[in-house]
């Protein structure tokens, strides 16, 4: 999960995250995706490795984080989220 210290100036300009955002490309999913939504967030995600092997999540529905997803615990995802946020704010 992401917190709050991910989006500062220094975590936005490190060297190895500025390198990874350089290898992201970021595609709409056309009038299939569109037609979906609402109902669900349509999300694929397509990863090419060294050796020019493609891995393909396919399409995705619900992904982590929406309410009908049901492949992720939302109480678990709360929870770790409640003690993250909670010792950013409150310390140990």
């Amino acid at each position: 999960m992401l917190t709050p210290l991910d989006y500062s100036k220094e975590a936005l300009t490190n060297a190895t995250t500025r390198a990874l955002m350089e290898k992201i490309e970021f595609k709409h999913g056309g009038k299939e995706y569109d037609d979906k939504y609402p109902e669900g967030i349509p999300t694929s995600l397509e990863l090419k490795t060294k050796d020019g092997k493609v891995l393909d999540s396919g399409l995705v529905m619900f992904p982590g984080g929406h309410a009908r997803c049901e492949s992720i615990s939302a109480k678990e995802v709360l929870h770790h989220k409640f003690k993250v946020l909670g010792k950013l704010a409150l310390g140990k």
